[in-house]
């Protein structure tokens, strides 16, 4: 009776783990545009950028818009502002790893450029912010990385 009661109690217990696990790598529901204008309605971190399109994203990180649900990119006009903002949704979360590990590839190249004869560019490049949930990946660079980083969580 008492290894019944056990056994009950652990099975229970895998059940809520298993459904807990499921509901917490779901990942968020809203297109990227969606995240984007939540974040927006706190502040602006997109003063000074335009918006890209597919092309120049295609350019800038060697991946194609094809490829994921949606993507907004935001970055400077000056060839000598390095702040930039990408917000992209997958599909899945399969493709999430290979788009970071380009941004990062990025950074770094452009870290090496900025770094010698603009430090104030390649300082903002060390404190970029990028981040992965689920099926949802975040990018930023700019002066007010934290608030950003906040303003995305709040609006997954």
């Amino acid at each position: 009776m008492k290894y019944k009661l056990i056994e009950i109690l652990c099975v229970a217990c895998a059940v809520v783990f298993i459904v807990f696990s499921v509901l917490s790598q779901s990942g968020s529901k809203k297109s990227a545009p969606e995240i984007y204008k939540e974040m927006c309605e706190k502040t602006d971190f997109t003063d000074g950028l335009s918006l890209r399109d597919n092309t120049d994203f295609k350019k800038t990180f060697s991946l194609s818009a094809d490829d994921f649900e949606s993507v907004v990119y935001y970055s400077s006009d000056d060839v000598m502002n390095v702040n930039e903002l990408l917000i992209i949704k997958a599909r899945d979360g399969s493709s999430i790893q290979d788009a970071a590990d380009k941004i990062k590839r990025h950074v770094s190249e452009n870290y090496d450029i900025f770094s010698g004869y603009a430090p104030e560019q390649g300082e903002l490049l060390k404190n970029y912010v990028l981040e992965t949930n689920s099926n949802t990946l975040f990018f930023f660079v700019g002066g007010e990385s934290e608030a950003a980083q906040d303003a995305f969580h709040d609006a997954l």
